[in-house]
């Protein structure tokens, strides 16, 4: 099986580009979700964040409000690298054992798995193949103030805090611009799997080159 890591800075577009693979009936991990998961039900994981950040972060009902949490950690590298550190042990953790429990399972032997930090967490290497959703800053900012009810200027912070990826980092990718149509986001969705799969029955080409 093939395991394509799909990234992207926020609100690039990467749900987009997962919900067009999903209706051609492949099957996507989205990485966010296995972290909401653990702020929610991993003790440990909830115990160091409340520690840390006490009444600021904790709700009435005892439960980690993801919204106050990224207030705090899009602002602050030092904190964003705590809760990073915090949460990815146990992401990892259920990736591979997710990975492993669809072996065999999955349509054309393809499973992509959404993930906004494969290179700032380090785990580019476990993916058979990384594509980058794009899209400009303006495009983005708008859909945080459409999507996510963000002022202009929280947007802002929020995509300035996120650090670009290096040259070698950008080569390595196959890339998606989702700054046009929906159906031109399409069209190049179903290109780049097209092409995956004709290097998987060719076995001539790495499906980690970029393009």
């Amino acid at each position: 099986m093939l395991v394509i890591g799909i990234t992207g800075s926020i609100a690039a577009g990467k749900s987009t580009v997962c919900s067009i693979l999903t209706g051609m009936g492949y099957q996507v991990i989205d990485a966010d979700e296995i972290a909401h998961r653990i702020l929610e039900e991993d003790d440990d994981v909830w115990a160091a964040i409340a520690a840390r950040y006490g009444e600021d972060v904790v709700d009435a009902e005892g439960r980690i409000d993801r919204s106050s949490l990224g207030r705090i950690v899009f602002g602050d590298a030092q904190e964003k690298a705590f809760l990073e550190s915090t949460l990815h042990p146990g992401i990892e953790e259920t990736l591979n054992s997710t990975i492993e429990n669809l072996q065999g399972k999955t349509k054309d032997d393809l499973l992509f798995i959404e993930a906004a930090l494969i290179f700032q967490s380090g785990f580019e290497n476990r993916y058979d193949g990384i594509w980058l959703i794009t899209a400009t800053a303006e495009d983005q900012k708008n859909r945080l103030v459409a999507t996510r009810q963000m002022s202009e200027e929280e947007a802002t912070t929020r995509i300035e805090a996120i650090a670009p990826l290096s040259a070698e980092q950008i080569a390595r990718c196959q890339h998606i611009d989702n700054s046009q149509t929906f159906q031109y986001t399409e069209q190049q969705v179903e290109k780049l799997v097209a092409r995956t799969l004709k290097r998987l029955k060719d076995g001539t080409d790495d499906v980690r080159e970029g393009s």
